[in-house]
């Protein structure tokens, strides 16, 4: 192949990589003068089934990147068939995918964060075109020299708002298991938050070095995927903003309707401004101090004008959707200031041995509260 003439117009300089599906080509268009890529579909699979699905799988990426216009969207300039093998041609892309980045890991999350953007930039115009792409994964996002990403590998791309049974054999996996959402194990309705979902897994593992859930075989990490709650990034890794946390943490909710709907919407938080730490007064009375920017050192700080009598250091309280541990407990120095309780993240590995709901806290206390005050008044008036 390398110095033939392909298709009698592209010149086959070298050869960039191969694989499953075919090999791909650096070329030089001689009718353009432009230098190219030349992807081509293998000769054969194993089967005559299979040969069918990657010929089909290749005709779907051909017609899905011609939908859609995006610069992080790989743009397509020719396709057809040359002596039996389907063939496309795309521009040239320098760079490497994030599988293979070079880069040391864990990222930093202002980095993590602005890479992320970009991608759900792409899915955004994926899916304005009708497309999920249901694969995204560090393999499939290219760094490109510059710093910008490309979204490749649309080969298992379909219409939103189709049943996933109706895509692929009985038994077939589509997808690769590390990342798929929990409605792509179950076969259940697919559109723009199953997208959603693994990206938040790339954002989780580009945080943390590791993804939410591993396993040894697809069928365990189907069971965790779908049962399992993911771990907090904060508790594998203590310095990543609890903005961002909340970002990923929200884009792997089981429930698709519990995820950011829109891959826009993610973007744009992604790259909202996040300021300090900030105070706010809650309903009980007590008043929090979350620190977005992971800054003063604790994740969580609570300040109530009553002694919380059981918290003690080590006990785990869920705050809402998302757990803390009590690393010290200030008494307030003058009787104008209030009790402190300070937290840090919960280890994702360390064992809960007292875990205080405050919610239900809150509650209770205000029980306690109320009983007491009619005890005194019955106390009064008792003959």
């Amino acid at each position: 192949m390398i110095g033939q003439i392909y298709a009698e117009r592209y010149r086959v300089d070298k050869l960039i990589g191969s694989g499953g599906m075919g090999q791909v080509y650096q070329v030089h268009d001689l009718a353009t003068g432009a230098d190219r890529a030349l992807k081509i579909l293998a000769a054969h699979a194993h089967s005559v089934e299979d040969d069918h699905d990657r010929e089909e799988r290749f005709k779907r990426e051909i017609g899905v990147l011609s939908k859609i216009d995006h610069p992080a969207v790989l743009r397509i300039v020719d396709s057809g068939l040359h002596e039996g093998r389907l063939f496309f041609v795309s521009e040239l892309i320098d760079g490497h995918n994030l599988e293979n980045d070079p880069a040391a890991r864990p990222w930093p999350p202002s980095e993590a964060a602005r890479l992320v953007a970009s991608i759900a930039d792409a899915l955004a115009a994926a899916h304005a075109a009708g497309i999920v792409h249901r694969d995204i994964k560090p393999s499939n996002i290219m760094i490109v020299a510059g710093g910008s990403i490309k979204l490749l590998d649309f080969g298992l791309a379909r219409t939103s708002g189709i049943d996933a049974t109706t895509l692929t054999r009985v038994g077939v996996i589509v997808g690769t298991p590390t990342y798929m959402s929990p409605e792509q194990f179950e076969n259940r309705w697919l559109d723009a938050r199953s997208d959603i979902y693994s990206l938040g897994v790339v954002l989780f593992e580009l945080l943390t070095a590791t993804a939410p859930f591993v396993a040894s075989t697809p069928l365990a990490l189907a069971m965790m995927h779908t049962a399992e709650a993911p771990p907090a990034p904060r508790s594998i890794r203590g310095d990543i903003p609890a903005w961002i946390e909340r970002i990923v943490l929200r884009c792997l909710q089981k429930d698709p309707d519990r995820r950011y709907a829109r891959a826009e919407e993610l973007a744009a938080e992604l790259r909202r401004s996040h300021p300090g730490a900030q105070q706010r007064r809650l309903p009980s009375g007590d008043v929090v101090v979350e620190d977005e920017a992971a800054t003063d050192g604790w994740a969580l700080e609570l300040r109530s004008s009553s002694e919380k009598t059981g918290w003690t250091p080590g006990t785990v309280l869920r705050f809402y959707d998302r757990y803390y541990k009590l690393e010290q407990v200030a008494a307030p120095a003058t009787k104008d200031s209030m009790w402190m309780y300070r937290f840090g993240p919960l280890q994702s590995a360390e064992v809960i041995r007292r875990l205080v709901d405050y919610r239900e806290d809150c509650v209770q206390r205000e029980r306690a509260k109320t009983v007491s005050m009619w005890s005194k008044v019955f106390g009064i008036f008792r003959p």
